[in-house]
């Protein structure tokens, strides 16, 4: 079959969604319509590689105007509510959701879906990513139960133990997560060369500098879960003969450990996407996903960098997940 004749059917798709999608918002029913925009540009996508149709030339934008009307039905269903006397009335946390499913979401997924099918279907090879998915899994799970243990002692100093040396630790590292990260990048590239040259481009050096700046987060899922542990438990636990370390095992780290999760979980997010300070630290040979993302994107290699975003995307599903149940179990 005629490859344009393929592409004029495979119109029908997208064009039998829109309206499909626009009829049931007609109706009020909002959920359908957010099903059918995006049942329909996947089984349009599917149509294409089944068919081994070439993607038209206005594909990227087809992907966007699909993602806006997924932003539509989110607003649609979640952003109006019908008030007693049968007008509408706007919901600003449901318009806020749908303007956040929009930017953050639905077009830098389209964008990179666009370039990622039009470079596959154009022949271009999708090289190799395991070790940039190995480096950066690495380096984030090491930064991240490193962070979590070293918050831990400090977390209960600060929140348990008030005195001005705690005061003036929770100070220093708040100030430590606002230095710019290429500032501290490249002042640990200036103590490993003049102060301490083994250290100069190790694993070791870039883990002390993800350290530096995302300990903070790890600090602040600790405080806000210390919350949970009164004064009048750990004095009852003392009264009953409990130790400090049998009083932290028994009483105050089941309290806390759920925000100590999502704190890790937060520095694991963030190493994962951290670029400066991975250029200029990382071992000769070491690679993580940010660095390939932008050595592709750089280099014009927009389908390898789109399918390398795609990845770290899968891969920051976990730790977001955990930030925003901060429960493994549910």
């Amino acid at each position: 079959m005629n490859n344009d004749v393929k592409s004029g059917i495979g119109y029908i798709i997208p064009f039998g969604a829109i309206v499909g999608f626009f009829t049931a918002l007609f109706l009020g029913e909002y959920l359908i319509s957010i099903v059918i925009a995006i049942a329909g540009i996947l089984v349009w996508f599917l149509y294409m590689v089944v068919m081994e149709s070439s993607p038209p030339s206005n594909l990227g934008n087809l992907i966007i105007f699909f993602g806006v009307l997924l932003s539509v039905g989110v607003f649609m269903g979640f952003g109006v509510s019908q008030n007693m006397w049968g007008g509408v009335e706007f919901v600003s946390e449901g318009s806020l959701f749908a303007l956040v499913i929009l930017f953050s979401l639905v077009i830098p997924i389209s964008v990179l879906s666009y370039w990622l099918i039009r470079g596959m279907s154009q022949g271009n090879a999708v090289n190799n990513v395991l070790p940039g998915v190995v480096g950066s899994l690495t380096a984030a799970t090491v930064t991240s139960i490193l962070a979590m243990i070293i918050a831990t002692p400090i977390v209960i100093m600060i929140s348990q133990y008030r005195s001005k040396f705690g005061d003036l630790f929770e100070k220093v590292t708040l100030t430590l997560y606002g230095l710019p990260h290429i500032a501290v990048g490249i002042s640990m590239l200036f103590i490993t060369i003049k102060i301490v040259p083994a250290i100069y481009q190790t694993f070791t050096t870039l883990i002390i500098s993800y350290l530096i700046v995302f300990l903070p987060q790890a600090v602040g899922g600790g405080q806000a879960s210390m919350e949970q542990v009164k004064l009048s438990y750990i004095e009852a636990s003392s009264g009953l003969g409990f130790s400090k370390t049998e009083t932290f095992i028994k009483i105050t780290f089941p309290l806390i450990y759920k925000g100590l999760l999502a704190g890790a979980a937060l520095v694991f997010l963030s190493t994962m996407k951290e670029l400066p300070q991975t250029l200029l630290l990382r071992p000769t040979g070491f690679s993580t996903m940010a660095v390939d993302i932008w050595s592709n994107a750089s280099e014009a290699l927009f389908t390898q960098a789109a399918f390398s975003a795609f990845i770290l995307l899968a891969i920051s599903a976990l730790p977001t997940y955990i930030l925003s149940t901060r429960n493994l179990t549910n």
